[in-house]
């Protein structure tokens, strides 16, 4: 029989019966040297006590509290990274063998939320998170040593995925060079870099695309998409077959009044939705015709004031018209000086 503590030790291993590649991600079991260099009582496997967190002044001190936080915090996200590995690892295995039937279960989710105490959803997240472990230790030690957070390599898996090794990198170092003193970037940040470099520009991109609904863009439907995405997840393991078969044979009564009062509730609310849907649009178009409105009345005073000033043009066009004919009329044409006056045409008598 395999030694189990060298099965551990290895580099590479490979699930019996599963045909699942491991690579032991090294900044999982290897943690950064300034975590095992530092003199922070956490990493030393020691309690923080009142005495210990005196100093001279409280600037001090307050520096002291910061990099200790940051310290544990950093740590325990090491320690969240370790246990999704090696769960993903797990819950790959049991899926690929099919062992949530050997355990009675008709759904692989429901048996591993059952066994994990946690929603069917966050059991394949698990395995999806151990992936993107095992991908982005490609990267190298260095860069994976800041992707402590599961949200945040979901993003730099998804720019290794679609742009590489090289453009992984590179949102890696962007977005931790734009806080020096907290150089591990999160989910947010990876974001924004990731689109200021054009990496990640689809609507179903960024992290976004297990999601059924369409992505939005602008924030005020983001927020109804997050709350949307959220209930649909927590209806999935409300619906599943097992589980409710499960809970009705433990507390048949209970649970037959939950179901009772959630679907009076859902249907409530999905009047609700359409009223506040009617309301809203009728606002909308209430508001969209009162400026047009206002467009239309605004249109007519500008035709109105052409029209009275091309008629005040016109009449004073014919006025000056009329004043010009009447001057020419009265005014007689002048003698040029030193000339004498033309004498009236007489006529003589030819036969005189």
């Amino acid at each position: 029989m395999a030694n189990p503590r060298t099965d551990r030790e290895r580099n590479t291993r490979t699930s019996r019966g599963s045909g699942v590649d491991v690579p032991v991600d090294p900044a999982i079991e290897n943690p950064p040297a300034e975590l095992e260099e530092t003199k922070g009582f956490f990493v030393n496997q020691r309690v923080v006590t009142v005495d210990d967190l005196a100093a001279e002044t409280k600037e001090e001190q307050l520096e002291w509290v910061r990099l200790l936080l940051d310290e544990i915090d950093a740590k325990g996200r090491y320690v969240e990274s370790y246990v999704n590995l090696n769960k993903g690892i797990i819950l790959e295995v049991a899926q690929t063998n099919e062992l949530h039937v050997t355990a009675g279960y008709t759904n692989f989710g429901t048996w591993g939320a059952d066994v994990l105490s946690v929603d069917d959803t966050y059991v394949f997240e698990l395995i999806a998170d151990s992936k993107r472990i095992r991908a982005l230790s490609a990267l190298g030690d260095e860069v994976a040593n800041l992707l402590i957070r599961a949200s945040a390599r979901k993003v730099v898996a998804e720019v290794l995925e679609k742009r590489g090794k090289d453009a992984a990198r590179e949102l890696v170092a962007t977005a931790a060079a734009k806080n020096p003193a907290r150089p591990r970037p999160t989910q947010a940040v990876l974001q924004q870099v990731a689109r200021e470099l054009g990496f990640l520009t689809g609507p179903r991109e960024l992290g976004n695309s297990e999601s059924p609904l369409p992505v939005p863009t602008h924030v005020a439907a983001k927020r109804i998409h997050n709350v949307s995405t959220a209930i649909l997840a927590k209806a999935a393991s409300v619906t599943d077959a097992d589980a409710l078969r499960r809970a009705m044979k433990a507390a048949p009564d209970e649970v037959t009044a939950q179901l009772d009062a959630l679907a009076e509730l859902l249907t409530k609310s999905a009047k609700d939705l359409s009223a506040a849907r009617r309301k809203a649009k009728a606002a909308i178009d209430k508001e969209t015709a009162r400026k047009a409105e206002a467009t239309e009345r605004a249109e007519a005073r500008k035709l109105a004031k052409e029209a009275a000033e091309k008629r005040k043009a016109e009449a004073a066009a014919e006025e000056a018209a009329k004043a010009e004919a009447a001057g020419t009329a009265e005014t007689p044409i002048p003698e040029q000086a030193g000339e004498p006056p033309v004498p009236a045409a007489t006529f003589s008598n030819p036969g005189a």
